[in-house]
């Protein structure tokens, strides 16, 4: 599991817990837990505030899920996972390094958007990373 697929089902169990009453019927003697309640709603609130009151958690890890089912089906050779690993740069400065024409970064690139059902390199970049295929640490920005 991916820090994203943990962090969305994290905040699914929270809201199925918030959304069933859960940590009000509650009674903790012990302080510890209710600590650790209370930093649940904590994180749950600051979540809604950043992304707003209509997220929909459940909806968006069914999104997360097909999007790395469609990933994981498809198999990314060595040349492609390293050239994702380079997509924030420029099809010249990756080819440069690569030592390899900018018209092949450009196939791979296309390549690449096809097998992960966008149309940019960046929304490439963006679903490989999600899909678990990359980590984000990978990616080089110069």
């Amino acid at each position: 599991m991916n820090r994203q697929e943990l962090l969305l089902t994290s905040l699914a169990f929270i809201n199925d817990i918030r959304m069933n009453n859960i940590l009000d019927e509650i009674e903790i003697g012990n302080t510890s837990c209710k600590n650790c309640l209370d930093k649940i709603s904590l994180f749950w609130e600051l979540y809604q505030e950043y992304f707003g009151a209509n997220f929909d958690v459940q909806k968006e890890l069914k999104k997360f899920r097909k999007i790395q089912k469609i990933c994981c089906t498809k198999k990314f050779s060595k040349r492609e996972k390293e050239i994702a690993r380079l997509l924030c740069l420029t099809d010249s400065e990756i080819a440069k390094r690569l030592s390899v024409t900018p018209s092949t970064i450009r196939s791979h690139c296309s390549t690449l958007q096809r097998k992960t059902n966008t149309s940019s390199k960046m929304s490439s970049l963006i679903e490989l990373i999600r899909a678990g295929v990359i980590e984000i640490d990978e990616v080089e920005t110069r």
